[in-house]
């Protein structure tokens, strides 16, 4: 099954309008948004937990 969802940009907008010509410029619009957001999910670094001798947690990102 396909979803499909819409999204916009404000030409007069000039960092929408830089925004719509780069993504246009890719060919593959969808390929190329679907790609972003993969790229933004496994790029965030999840937080290591350690915990200290006196029982203190340090959170290391």
């Amino acid at each position: 099954m396909d979803k499909v969802k819409s999204i916009k940009f404000n030409l007069e907008n000039a960092d929408d309008l830089e925004a719509y010509n780069y993504a246009i410029s890719q060919g593959n619009f969808s390929g190329f948004i679907k790609w972003l957001i993969l790229k933004e999910r496994y790029s965030r670094k999840s937080p290591i937990y350690r915990s200290d001798t006196n029982g203190a947690f340090k959170i290391f990102l």
